[in-house]
């Protein structure tokens, strides 16, 4: 009985020292299930705590969200312009490369032009001196010119001095006074009155006064003609013919 009851005995020890083994792993993992579930109670405050930063986060997220898209198509919007901008500026830049090619030619033109303007500035100032010249020239014939004509005023008063006068009062019309009217005015000669115009006659008679205003001189210079030429019968049938020598 004995060989049969030590195999149990050492068998009941080592169930023993296995459910002390047991026990010590079942109070280690009470242990640790008391900490789990201190840990466990622990993450659901954090995960509550972070559950409600979520939800926060979420409603100040949504206007982000928002913001994020109305930047997105102003973005486009941008980018749309910025397009634009860069095909402007391509333009602008064929437009810049074209004015300065007119620049180009237009200083060119300026230069031609300003080398033309001193050429003319030189002969305008060659002019100058020739005109100054001139005008020194022009003065001295003029001086010249009004002393021939004085000389000549001065030849001509003296050959109307002695110039022998004619009867001017053969001419019908003129009578004593009109007579000295036209001598005081040069005329003293048949053939000088001929060579003077009825208008001119009319002239002297007016500025001589209304009295004389009257006369109409302009048979005068025909029938003086004819007196210088010696046609007195003409004349004679011409005054006959013509009442106070009117035609």
């Amino acid at each position: 009985m004995d060989k049969r009851h030590t195999p149990v005995v050492e068998e009941r020890n080592r169930f023993a020292n296995d459910l002390k083994g047991v026990q010590a792993k079942l109070a280690t993992l009470e242990t640790t299930h008391a900490k789990c579930a201190s840990d466990l109670s622990a993450t659901s405050k954090d995960r509550d705590e972070w559950k409600g930063k979520y939800v926060d986060l979420d409603k100040r997220h949504t206007p982000v969200v928002e913001e994020r898209n109305r930047f997105a198509n102003d973005l486009k919007g941008l980018q749309r312009d910025f397009n634009g901008l860069e095909k402007t500026h391509s333009r602008c830049a064929a437009d810049l490369k074209s004015t300065a090619n007119d620049r180009d030619r237009w200083k060119s033109r300026h230069d031609k032009v300003e080398n033309e303007h001193r050429s003319c500035a030189t002969k305008l100032d060659s002019v100058k001196k020739e005109h100054a010249a001139m005008k020194m020239e022009l003065d001295s014939h003029r001086k010249d010119a009004a002393k021939a004509k004085a000389e000549a005023e001065a030849a001509r008063k003296r050959a109307l001095a002695n110039l022998k006068p004619d009867d001017l009062k053969k001419v019908e019309g003129i009578g004593p006074k009109i007579e000295g009217i036209l001598n005081s005015r040069g005329i003293k000669t048949w053939k000088q009155l001929s060579e003077t115009s009825p208008k001119r006659i009319k002239e002297y008679l007016d500025e001589a006064g209304p009295r004389y205003r009257m006369h109409d001189p302009g048979s005068w210079p025909k029938q003086a003609g004819m007196a210088a030429r010696g046609e007195w019968k003409r004349l004679e049938k011409w005054q006959d013919e013509h009442s106070h020598g009117r035609e």
